[in-house]
């Protein structure tokens, strides 16, 4: 029974992969991106975060300590709310940044498919861990529990955050004018806290006063959140295809990926 739970747990917690991979159809990246770059993404992203929350947050409380006084980080609220979701997200965000370097990130499209890849990579990473945590310590309930309510929002917070930090980074390279280069970062971070932190401020509020309007709250944010990353997605195609972005040196003859409509 336990390896079938790992197999179904392992099953639930690949749904970002998929959905990553149609996003990239969808966006008609497939020639252009070579068949290694979206998994070592997805392994950084998810290592990356991963070990960053572990070991990285020390360093993130220390800050604050310094900043806002030595029990600062220690309040419940703002740890859960701001410490952990930067810690995750600077863990993600690395790879991201080490792509920046290379001529195949040529802009927001691209670096909002880079961010939503490696927040898809930590999303099955962190999912996993929790189902079979689950399983192992409430059993079936606790697992079914797990499942429904992570598999989802667990996409959309960890992949669209990142996936925020990638599509203004792409935006200054794009753009390189330095204001935009000085402004678009702080701005993809900002959107990454207010995404990821909201939701875990939202589902700590619920936990710590077992009011569930708080959790409601929390899984109605998503469609929302959905609709702007998409908007923006959009928004970054038509960008791109006025400042005719440049197109990889490996790519072929083939048509730009914008023509004839993206989304």
């Amino acid at each position: 029974m336990t390896d079938l739970v790992v197999v179904f747990s392992l099953a639930f917690a690949l749904l970002p992969v998929a959905a990553l991979y149609v996003a990239r159809w969808w966006l008609r990246r497939d020639a252009y991106e070579p068949p290694w770059a979206f998994p070592l993404l997805m392994l950084s992203g998810g290592a990356g975060g991963l070990l960053f929350a572990l070991y990285g947050h020390a360093e993130l409380v220390g800050l604050f300590a310094r900043l806002y006084g030595p029990d600062a980080a220690s309040e419940p609220l703002l740890y859960n709310a701001i410490v952990q979701p930067a810690a995750e997200e600077i863990g993600k965000a690395f790879i991201v940044l080490v792509f920046v370097l290379t001529p195949r990130f040529r802009g927001p499209v691209d670096g909002a498919l880079y961010g939503l890849a490696a927040g898809a990579g930590f999303a099955c990473v962190e999912s996993f861990v929790h189902f079979y945590s689950a399983w192992a310590y409430q059993g079936a309930a606790g697992w079914l529990s797990e499942v429904a309510i992570r598999t989802g929002p667990s996409l959309v917070v960890h992949g669209t955050a990142t996936g925020a930090v990638g599509l203004f980074l792409g935006l200054a390279k794009l753009d390189r004018r330095a204001m935009v280069a000085l402004l678009a970062p702080v701005c993809g971070v900002t959107a990454s806290l207010a995404v990821h932190g909201g939701w875990n401020a939202l589902t700590f509020l619920s936990a710590y006063t077992g009011d569930p309007d708080f959790e409601r709250l929390a899984f109605m944010g998503q469609a929302p959140i959905i609709g702007l990353f998409v908007a923006a997605l959009w928004w970054a195609v038509r960008l791109e295809t006025r400042r005719g972005a440049p197109r990889p040196r490996s790519a072929g003859p083939a048509e730009g990926p914008h023509e004839g409509g993206g989304i």
